[in-house]
């Protein structure tokens, strides 16, 4: 059935990335699914490829960066916990908040940010 928890995604021993989820079978499905445009594929595009903000949605769902992206993912391990769903939220923020993970920490919100200003 649907498990709702958190989903950690590891390269080596770094955590890169930490999310709520409603049903951790899809969410790990569409992370490694190419085809699939979410947000987790939308940041390894962004952060570990360099690409802009305003193109990650459309490049990593499709063409030569999808299957890079789709290379890089399948070196990455992953952890689930189930947790109450009317924490998963706040659990998956103070995590993010504490780790600071790669790809969702608030480092990477600051500089995603900062990249997106006009120049």
């Amino acid at each position: 059935g649907e498990k709702h928890g958190l989903i950690a995604v590891f390269d080596q021993d770094e955590i890169l990335y930490i999310e709520a989820s409603n049903n951790i079978f899809k969410s790990i499905h569409s992370f490694i699914t190419s085809g699939s445009s979410i947000h987790f594929r939308n940041l390894v595009a962004i952060i570990e490829f360099n690409i802009s903000e305003k193109t990650a949605h459309s490049r990593s769902s499709k063409g030569p960066l999808s299957k890079k992206i789709d290379r890089r993912i399948g070196g990455f391990s992953y952890s689930v916990v189930q947790a109450p769903k009317n924490h998963i939220n706040n659990l998956a923020r103070a995590f993010n908040v504490v780790s600071d993970s790669r790809l969702s920490g608030p480092t990477a919100a600051s500089n995603i940010s900062i990249d997106s200003l006009p120049k």
